[in-house]
Formats: structure tokens, C-alpha cells, sequence
């Protein structure tokens, strides 16, 4: 044989080669994402049902008008989502979610959160996540984490009932003293002629009960 020819075959066997090279690259690297999937679904399985989701129940039990989402999202199943509706006193729409996700090669999960105000008057912190190996769980720093995030989301969630444009259609007259009130927190409220009435204390209440169309002639006297 030619040296030729043997260069020619020499090329080919170093192609021949590199196919198998990569095909055995291929296989091992679906071996490693089939043992990585399966120890992410257990590890954020754990996070979801052991961590994430029972302080988003504390959190949204303490409110008649927030709900944990129980819909599961196939593409996205480790996930939580929390709904709270508008309300008189909060009267906004917010969400609140925490979920797990990983990188390409699985090595590394991600815990994220993020959260939404609708409408916005105030500053907030909209996103955030962490990121640990996933074989060095810290199952005590992930813990604190996850309840710095849900505290500091309860802190922005109960500013609502400060911020001024928010409270702006609450704010009502107290017909005995004629202090601004706001209806959602006020101490005292009676109703008259089908109207409600808001009171800034028991006492102006009682003063209004007992002559209700006097207080109201003074608020709006007859021309």
C-alpha cells in the first residue's frame, strides 16, 4: 500500500473514530441528565412540599382572601403560587411565587421568587433567587431564606394600607366630628336611610344613632 493510501485511511479511521468519540459522549451525557433529573424531581419535590409550601399556607390562610394556587403548571411543576385579591383595605391584586429550576447540565438548582402588585404605588423587591449545588443542600439556610422572602413580601403587602393612592377611596367623613376616616380601618360604622356611616370612635357613633338626621341636616343643610 501507497503512503498514499495509507494517509487516506489513516484520515478516515480518525473520523471513525470521532463519530464513536461523540456518540459515547452523547450516551454518557444522557445517562448523567437521566440520574440528574431524577435527583432534581426528588430534591425539589423535598424543597416544594417540605419548605415552600407550607409557609405559603401560613402566609395565606392569615388573609380570607388569599388563596395557594392549585393548579400545576406540567411545564413548570415545582412551583408555588399565592393570589391575593382586592380588597377594600388592600385594594390591589398581588402574587406571590416560589419555584425551583436548574441549569443545562443539572449541577447546580436555582430557588426563585418573585412578585407582583398590581396596581404599583409603591417600591418593592420584584425578584430574587439563590443558586446551591445539588448534591450541598442546606436545608437550614434554604429554610431562612424562603421566610426572609415571605416576611419581607408581608411587609410591602401590608404598606398597601398606608400608601395614600391606594387608600384614596376610602377616605370618608366622619359625620359627628367631621375628621377624615378611612372606612377600611375605622372604629366604628352604622348605617342609616340604607347609607353607612364611618366613625373615628365609638363615641361619635353613639352620638350619631341616637339623632342621625340632625347630624346630617348640619352636614347638609336645607337652602
Amino acid at each position: 500500500m501507497s503512503a498514499f493510501a495509507e494517509e487516506l485511511d489513516k484520515k478516515l479511521d480518525d473520523a471513525a473514530k470521532r463519530r464513536g468519540d461523540y456518540r459515547r459522549q452523547l450516551r454518557d451525557k444522557m445517562v448523567a441528565q437521566s440520574d440528574g433529573s431524577r435527583k432534581f424531581a426528588n430534591l425539589a419535590g423535598h424543597i416544594m412540599d417540605t419548605i415552600v409550601r407550607p409557609r405559603m399556607d401560613d402566609l395565606a390562610e392569615r388573609f380570607d382572601h388569599a388563596r395557594v394556587a392549585e393548579d400545576i403548571d406540567t411545564a413548570h411543576p415545582y412551583h408555588c403560587t399565592s393570589r391575593f385579591g382586592r380588597t377594600d383595605r388592600y385594594p390591589a391584586t398581588a402574587q406571590i411565587e416560589l419555584g425551583i429550576g436548574h441549569d443545562e447540565a443539572i449541577e447546580n438548582v436555582a430557588l426563585y421568587y418573585s412578585v407582583s402588585i398590581i396596581p404599583v404605588y409603591l417600591d418593592f423587591e420584584k425578584k430574587d433567587e439563590i443558586r446551591f449545588s445539588i448534591d450541598t443542600l442546606n436545608e437550614s439556610w434554604l429554610v431562612a431564606w424562603v421566610e426572609e422572602k415571605l416576611l419581607r413580601f408581608l411587609d410591602t403587602y401590608l404598606r398597601l394600607e398606608q400608601v395614600e393612592q391606594y387608600q384614596r377611596d376610602n377616605l370618608v367623613i366622619d359625620p359627628v366630628c367631621g375628621m377624615t376616616v378611612n372606612k377600611a380601618m375605622s372604629a366604628a360604622f352604622a348605617e342609616y336611610q340604607g347609607q353607612a356611616y364611618y366613625f373615628c370612635v365609638q363615641g361619635c357613633r353613639d352620638r350619631f344613632v341616637a339623632d342621625p338626621a340632625g347630624f346630617l341636616n348640619d352636614i347638609n343643610p336645607s337652602s
